[in-house]
């Protein structure tokens, strides 16, 4: 039995997405409009401090007019997206809806939903007063009842509410990945200029990221602190890795901070693929552990606020007026490598380097150390690092551990 023409419009509202349309085509008027501001560059003989104030601006506008561009095409994506739903199997449906209602749950509709082939279940639902499910408790109810792994999205209430809500759960990937961080912050400071984070894009994919503030203390603690929150904004919204790194870069090429600019180390786990996809701006080298043998992601680019990706590349030379619209193939492409179960992932700040003086030393202890907790690992390793500069820590240091394992572990 499919749906009436009332739950279609309830759930893929025709309304809804032509207004999306119409924002896209806003954002496009207006970055068209910078590019008719640029037309419209004074010319003649001007002083030096007009000419730089002009150039400036004139990069701005392009910025500006980049960006938008790129939101108006994500929300034509995601107008344009195509849905497909249906309902489960009815006798499966009368089974989990009474199993449900003696934890308390009062199941009112579920259906499937299919979304650039990935299988989400999408079931509205309340709890009762004496309810005590999570929607984690009801993943595993619909794992076992429908023979799919399935994990509760993360927009999700931890616990199912007192009021009919709709709840989304998605395909779980093949893998896991485990994920340790030890930090350490400059003697004398009482922030840490590096901050970290490590959260759940998706069910199937991680994302862990660092950021190194320009030099140490509180300043420099905000400033990466906002880096992190502004790339899982952008990627919450619908932005992949690259566009979300990228939106966040112009803000700070906007800005012009060439004396204090921030750092930018992602890496994306796809845990259905088995790949991880780093993108760097001023970071230090990742690696990647394969049973003894380390592999090198070599940064080969700016901190945030030099080089914008995509099509159009900014870089503005350090204590010039300079700017160079190039083509810059760290930023153009993320770095994609593949991962088989028991592989590592090291991130790290470029603190833990200074104390070594180069990489030789960590990635000898990297290879040979047995990893079976990321959490142990991350904090040996930063025994190793503090003891290697004799316990004088001259720089704030972040050190991240991935592992990635199969579920059956």
């Amino acid at each position: 039995m499919g749906f009436n023409k009332q739950e279609e419009a309830k759930l893929l509202p025709a309304y809804g997405r032509k207004r999306i349309l119409l924002l896209a085509d806003a954002y496009k008027e207006l970055s068209y409009s910078f590019g008719e501001l640029d037309a419209e560059l004074p010319t003649g003989i001007m002083d030096r401090r007009e000419l730089v104030f002009q150039k400036i601006l004139h990069e701005n506008r392009k910025i500006m007019q980049l960006r938008l561009k790129e939101m108006a095409r994500s929300m034509e994506e995601l107008a344009e997206e195509s849905l497909s739903y249906s309902e489960p199997n009815s006798r499966k449906v009368r089974v989990l809806k009474n199993g449900l209602a003696k934890h308390g749950i009062l199941l009112k509709e579920i259906f499937l939903l299919r979304r650039k082939g990935a299988l989400h279940f999408v079931l509205n639902m309340r709890g009762q007063r004496n309810a005590d499910y999570t929607t984690e408790d009801v993943a595993e109810v619909l794992t076992e009842m429908f023979g799919i792994p399935l994990v509760s999205a993360k927009e999700n209430l931890f616990f199912v509410a007192y009021e009919y809500d709709t709840y989304v759960f998605e395909s779980r990937g093949r893998f896991a990945f485990n994920t340790g961080i030890a930090m350490a912050t400059k003697e004398n400071e009482v922030a840490s200029g590096d901050n970290t984070l490590v959260y759940d894009v998706t069910g199937t994919k991680k994302v862990c990221m660092i950021s190194d503030g320009a030099g140490s203390g509180a300043e420099a603690c905000r400033d990466s602190e906002r880096v992190l929150e502004l790339v899982e904004k952008y990627m919450d919204t619908g932005f992949d890795m690259q566009d979300a790194a990228d939106m966040v870069n112009s803000l700070f090429v906007a800005q012009g901070r060439e004396q204090n600019m921030p750092t930018l180390d992602v890496g994306l786990v796809d845990l259905v693929e088995g790949t991880v996809a780093f993108r760097k701006y001023g970071a230090c080298d990742s690696f990647i552990r394969r049973g003894g043998n380390v592999e090198r992601v070599k940064n080969t680019g700016y901190p945030l606020g030099f080089c914008v990706g995509n099509s159009e590349n900014c870089r503005r030379e350090p204590g010039t007026d300079k700017t160079d619209f190039s083509q810059e193939e760290n930023c153009e492409n993320d770095m994609v490598y593949e991962l088989n179960e028991g592989d590592c992932i090291l991130m790290i700040s470029d603190g833990v380097l200074e104390c070594y003086g180069d990489e030789r030393s960590l990635l000898q202890t990297f290879a040979k150390i047995e990893i079976n907790d990321a959490k142990e690992a991350a904090n040996f390793l930063m025994q190793c690092t503090i003891r290697r500069c004799a316990g004088r820590i001259r720089d704030d240091m972040t050190i991240l551990v991935g592992k990635i394992t199969s579920h059956e572990q």
